[in-house]
């Protein structure tokens, strides 16, 4: 389960109405089946959030950095925060999935981005939270079902040539990454393994078997 960084009032002092929507959001993303077996950390600060627009960031470490004060509904900030906690459980940090070039050279502003189109369309597809950025599907027509394919279909493409490329489905502005050190990819020593993708396979597999036992039971 993600631990969710709560501030805690004293009795009869009402909560900031802001918090008040964020911390009803991670009520509701800690009972889900998926997201709320998932490994990471949310701190309610603007850590890595230096952009107008900046929503959230997440680093390689776990932590995930939300601003309250940018006045999003519950379902919006189960929303940002399964956002986030993809980022880490599919192994986007991870420095043997990032595609280079010859030189063993990347884009972490194009990689961050296809890793944003990435996570938006399986959280689209799934039908997860109240999405707070469009659809890529409405721009690209190539299939998004992977993340290296994106970045070459990106890199090939008219976006691949700008010098800053606005991050469009992220969560830190458009100016900033929404995976903060991605310019220091992680590497895994002999034995080692990532465990927050370790974490997403087994919470996925058991969602899908206690789907698939209420489904059996209801017959």
């Amino acid at each position: 389960m993600p631990h969710i960084s709560r501030r805690y009032y004293y009795y009869g002092k009402e909560i900031p109405k802001d918090e008040a929507r964020f911390y009803a959001g991670m009520d509701e993303l800690e009972k889900h089946p998926l997201f709320g077996k998932l490994k990471g950390s949310v701190y309610m600060r603007g850590k890595y959030l230096q952009n107008k627009g900046s929503i959230a960031a997440v680093d390689s470490g776990g932590a995930v950095y939300v601003n309250v004060h940018q006045n999003l509904e519950a379902a919006e900030w189960e929303y940002v925060v399964a956002h986030c906690l993809l980022h880490l459980a599919f192994g986007h940090f991870d420095s043997d999935k990032i595609p280079r070039d010859a030189n063993g050279e990347f884009r972490a502003d194009l990689w961050n981005l296809a890793c944003d189109i990435y996570v938006t369309r399986f959280l689209s597809d799934i039908r997860y939270g109240e999405p707070v950025v469009e659809d890529p599907a409405k721009k690209y027509r190539f299939k998004m079902n992977d993340e290296v394919k994106i970045y070459y279909h990106l890199l090939e493409s008219e976006i691949g040539g700008q010098e800053h490329i606005p991050q469009s489905y992220g969560l830190n502005g458009l100016k900033g990454l929404d995976m903060a050190g991605l310019s220091k990819p992680v590497s895994y020593k002999e034995g080692e393994k990532n465990e927050y993708a370790h974490q997403f396979a087994w919470a996925l597999a058991r969602s899908v078997t206690d789907t698939v036992s209420r489904e059996s039971g209801n017959k």
